[in-house]
């Protein structure tokens, strides 16, 4: 996997490392963890998202860079500081604005980065989610858990 993606380690290939799987309660889908450890700071890393149809990720943003795949399904997306799932543009290259996510079916990606992922609190149907970038950098990134009517 690490060869694949372009990922480096100095320890890789030497000790294989069992995919880990963190449900995203209540939200709707699963993290896979398949390189390296999100929450270790400035760790390559490579996570597979799956995400059931219809679930929303609200405008956020990283202050490291993240490299996305889609695996499977269609992903929807778009920038500005407001959800609008008429407004869906297309992600070019040199692009560093807030996004937000919609699935209309289910689909799965995979996500890769440095940086630490810290997981927060919750409060009602928003989970927050504290990150920590390269550079010791922090903010909030929020998941709401909503579904296709």
């Amino acid at each position: 996997m690490a060869a694949a993606s372009g990922v480096t380690r100095a320890d890789a290939g030497k000790t294989p490392r069992e995919y880990r799987i963190i449900p995203l309660r209540p939200m709707a889908g699963d993290v896979e963890i398949l390189y390296g450890n999100p929450e270790a700071s400035g760790e390559p890393f490579v996570m597979r998202i799956r995400e059931l149809a219809g679930t929303v990720i609200p405008p956020h943003e990283h202050p490291v860079d993240e490299h996305i795949t889609v695996v499977q399904g269609a992903w929807y997306f778009g920038f500005g500081e407001e959800f609008d799932a008429g407004a869906l543009e297309e992600l070019k290259p040199g692009d560093a604005k807030s996004t937000f996510h919609f699935s209309r079916g289910d689909r799965v990606i995979a996500a890769r980065g440095s940086g630490r992922i810290v997981e927060g609190y919750a409060s009602g149907a928003i989970i927050q989610y504290e990150i920590e970038g390269s550079q010791g950098d922090r903010f909030m990134a929020h998941q709401h858990e909503l579904r296709a009517q």
